[in-house]
């Protein structure tokens, strides 16, 4: 069967909705069923991305469209036509053909609600100017009452609109000695104030990337490592290291006596041929655990002068790039969350060496699990001090959310 961009959408965003699977992976898994060229998998991602990325707006619309309630297909082929109608630079009049085309019995009613909106395009997109903010840049309820009680309602909404725009991609160099990078061939820029960084303006560099001269990699990452104040005859753990970016760039800091550790074997297996990829295999010692229960026999013993915790979090602050996030997060994930980061931190301080440092990092904006992590583990454990502390914030900073504290050993 030829390719049919509407009707791949389609199926993809029926299994999202029903497996819980991350839309990235569906999108890589149909790419690979109908082996789309790198324009047809961007024209698919847009898509899919552009109707998860406004479900409440899209739904709105639809509720104000039709009269009853639409069947859970209706509904989906409603949203992927108007999305392209109303949000999307598509060709309208194509993909309202097309995805009137996949509705079946309710043909009927997926044709007159986007020829409707074809016809009264003006008019609904100058009504989204009175919509509640949640409504108009699609967040979740919950999620929206958190980021005002925490940033107020002005920034929430600045957050909200950067989380709508698709994320630029930035690469950490990676050059081999012998093969000195030509940044303007590869339509990449160096990023201000992040030596280690470039930003692609065009097409990501397939080649640096195959040879590992560069890894995807947002500069909000280099908070945590420079906190980590590496030394070359310091012995580092990085323990929450999967899928690598951050071992790299504690290699690239001088890094001689390095352990980088996962405990999932699969993400451990992805990391160990990531750090083959990028020649520093030899560098590193890896070892599959899972620091909140019994050590490895290759751990047993060791301390460590430096030990980076990259948390699991909820990823509020990459939004923007992993657009599942806000569907996927319950409000009492804020409390479970927090409670498994802090038994973390004070599982791995008791692996530090005397006047050793210990970095804490998430990429969640959140202060239960930030600040407020911080703070309770200095309450509890009074011998530790707080370094320094820092937070990106994406719509005042430019680049991912991202969160980390150093703290000094007795």
């Amino acid at each position: 069967m030829p390719f049919s961009l509407r009707r791949t959408a389609s199926l993809v965003l029926r299994d999202w909705e029903q497996s819980g699977a991350f839309a990235a992976d569906l999108i890589d898994a149909a790419s690979r069923v109908d082996s789309l060229d790198p324009r047809n998998r961007a024209a698919l991602q847009r898509l899919v991305y552009g109707v998860i990325r406004n479900q409440r707006l899209l739904d709105h619309v639809i509720d104000s469209l039709v009269r009853d309630r639409p069947d859970p297909l209706s509904r989906r082929l409603l949203r992927l036509g108007l999305a392209e109608v109303l949000l999307l630079d598509s060709s309208p009049h194509a993909a309202v053909h097309e995805t009137v085309g996949l509705a079946g019995r309710t043909k009927s009613l997926v044709n007159a609600v986007l020829r409707r909106a074809l016809r009264e395009i003006d008019l609904i997109r100058a009504s989204w100017e009175t919509l509640a903010p949640e409504i108009r840049w699609s967040v979740p309820g919950f999620l929206w009452k958190r980021w005002i009680a925490q940033y107020g309602e002005a920034e929430a909404a600045k957050l909200a609109m950067w989380n709508q725009q698709p994320s630029p991609v930035y690469l950490r160099l990676n050059a081999s000695p012998d093969h000195p990078l030509d940044l303007e061939a590869a339509h990449v820029e160096a990023v201000p104030g992040h030596p280690a960084y470039v930003s692609v303006r065009e097409d990501l560099p397939r080649d640096w990337m195959d040879r590992g001269w560069a890894y995807a990699q947002d500069p909000s990452t280099q908070g945590a490592i420079d906190r980590l104040q590496v030394t070359p005859d310091s012995v580092i753990l990085d323990a929450c290291a999967a899928p690598g970016g951050k071992t790299l760039a504690i290699v690239q800091a001088g890094a001689q006596h390095l352990w980088a550790t996962d405990q999932s074997p699969d993400r451990l297996a992805q990391m160990r041929e990531t750090f083959r990829r990028l020649r520093i295999d030899a560098r590193v010692k890896t070892a599959q655990q899972d620091w909140l229960q019994p050590l490895a026999d290759d751990l047993v013993g060791l301390r460590f002068d430096r030990i980076l915790i990259d948390a699991p979090c909820s990823n509020t602050g990459v939004i923007r790039r992993r657009i599942d996030v806000p569907w996927r997060l319950r409000p009492e994930d804020f409390i479970t969350l927090p409670s498994t980061q802090l038994a973390l931190l004070e599982t791995l301080a008791s692996r530090l060496r005397p006047n050793g440092r210990i970095v804490y990092s998430t990429c969640s904006l959140d202060h239960e699990e930030n600040e407020q992590v911080t703070a309770r583990f200095l309450e509890r454990h009074p011998s530790f001090g707080l370094l320094s502390e820092g937070k990106t914030l994406p719509w005042k900073d430019g680049f991912d959310g991202a969160y980390s504290a150093a703290f000094a050993g007795a």
